[in-house]
């Protein structure tokens, strides 16, 4: 929208990932801008098709009507909208994800697979980290502490051992087999140190299925 009505070359994108807004500097394109522009059509003319709908229909008191019962009358408009749920169906962050700015690691064969070892790890580790930390969220704060820190010790060894064996730096976006994933020291919760914005990754390794048990820790059988 910005591109269209102010006629500049480019423009700023943000992406919505998780809680996290990413900013992207994008160049005009007709195309692009034509296919936004027929989706926000698409979206008002099926808002003002509801509308019309709630309007018309005369067992609904529009202007008094409980508000949550208002939400339950158009949560089940929206299930009957084939453009709603075809827009349910679509990913539109991996249509955006070419447009975030991004640096392709050159590495050999075996930095390849050391960096996925690497990958595989962190995100084992920050996925337990979640697990216990939903586990015991209704604990008190120093016991989820002591049942997290042994995992955020092995997760902070992990990154930092990523960061300086392949010279990583912070806020990169790093494209490794079409994933994008970057780091930044600077948060306080170490599992938000690293993150992927593409959450693709899928990671097998036949001969070496012991990795992620070798850096589990037997404290979530205790919880």
């Amino acid at each position: 929208m910005q591109l269209l009505c102010t006629g500049l070359d480019r423009g700023n994108l943000f992406i919505i990932i998780g809680n996290e807004a990413i900013n992207c500097v994008i160049n005009k394109d007709d195309n692009f801008i034509s296919a936004v522009m027929t989706e926000v059509s698409r979206l008002e003319r099926e808002v003002n098709n509801i509308a019309k709908s709630l309007k018309s229909n005369s067992d609904i008191d529009i202007e008094n009507i409980d508000l949550d019962e208002l939400s339950v009358i158009i949560e089940d408009f929206l299930k009957n909208s084939f453009v709603y749920q075809e827009l349910c169906d679509m990913d539109f962050k991996f249509d955006f994800l070419e447009f975030i700015k991004s640096s392709h690691l050159e590495i050999d064969e075996d930095e390849n697979l050391n960096l996925k070892r690497h990958l595989e790890k962190i995100i084992a580790l920050q996925s337990e980290i979640d697990k216990v930390e939903e586990t015991t969220k209704k604990a008190h704060a120093l016991e989820l502490s002591r049942l997290t820190k042994p995992i955020k010790d092995k997760l902070k060894f992990q990154i930092d051992a990523l960061m300086k064996e392949f010279s990583l730096n912070e806020h990169i976006n790093y494209d490794f087999d079409g994933n994008l994933f970057h780091l930044d020291m600077s948060r306080r919760a170490i599992k938000d140190r690293f993150k992927f914005l593409s959450s693709v990754m899928d990671f097998t390794f036949s001969s070496n299925s012991n990795v992620v048990n070798d850096w589990s820790t037997p404290i979530l059988n205790a919880v």
